[in-house]
């Protein structure tokens, strides 16, 4: 079949060979829809550009944005993220003129028209950890300094890995079941810290076939049932879990 490349975020630049999409600016979209809920496939798509968008998504939609293109990327498939650098840029804002400065806070805000507000510029040591924790690879990363503006451009690989595609399909889930958009932020941040625990505890059961951490991972659970039974769903659907296992253990 044809090569499935996202140009994600794509306000009014059309990459040809792309489907472009954006999730308000409809001038050369393909697609509207937000980049952390996207119509494709597990493992369908070759290639994600993302030309600064993560830094209008803020902190919790980008850990889902990062592991909605995780999802529908194929193993090995790339991504490619451009976005303020933010150390770079607050530098330069300190030492700069009133011109300098001025043309920096739009750099750093960003502008008030729908989705042009920038709610949270990422510092590259924050970005690095969350695509990790995503499942990602670092393959090359460019701060370069004779750009307009103080930029980062990440190049990045899918690293295939069962419990990262796992929690990617989970995310995806909660994200059409309008969990993102109905929690309070607390709540969220919350779930974050809960979501970790998980992805620590099965990693430990994957490396040591121990059910005692299924059994753990379920005492847990007990407080954001509707994710765990989705991770159990995923452990089923996978068969990395016997019925027995399931009956034995299932609280719900």
């Amino acid at each position: 079949g044809p090569t499935m490349k996202l140009n994600l975020g794509c306000g009014k630049t059309y990459k040809h060979d792309y489907i472009n999409i954006d999730a308000y600016d409809a001038t050369v979209a393909d697609l509207i829809a937000p980049a952390h809920c996207l119509p494709y496939a597990s493992n369908s798509i070759e290639r994600i550009d993302a030309c600064h968008l993560i830094e209008h998504l803020g902190y919790l939609t980008t850990r889902y944005a990062l592991a909605e293109w995780y999802r529908v990327l194929k193993p090995k498939g790339i991504l490619y993220i451009e976005t303020p650098d933010i150390d770079a840029a607050l530098t330069k804002y300190a030492a700069g003129s009133h011109t300098t400065r001025k043309e920096l806070l739009t750099w750093i805000y960003g502008t008030e028209a729908p989705g042009m507000t920038h709610r949270l510029c990422y510092p590259t040591i924050l970005l690095k950890s969350l695509l990790k924790q995503t499942g990602f690879t670092l393959t090359t990363i460019r701060h370069p300094r004779n750009h307009t503006q103080p930029s980062q451009y990440l190049t990045l690989t899918k690293q295939q890995d069962t419990i990262s595609q796992m929690m990617a399909e989970v995310r995806a889930q909660l994200v059409r079941k309008e969990f993102l958009t109905t929690a309070s932020n607390t709540i969220l941040m919350a779930h974050e810290h809960f979501l970790d625990d998980l992805t620590a505890r099965l990693s430990r059961y994957f490396k040591d076939q121990n059910p005692d951490e299924l059994e753990r991972l379920l005492f847990n659970g007990v407080i954001c049932p509707q994710s765990t039974m989705l991770v159990f769903e995923q452990l089923k659907e996978a068969g990395l879990m016997t019925q027995t296992q399931t009956s034995s253990s299932s609280p719900f």
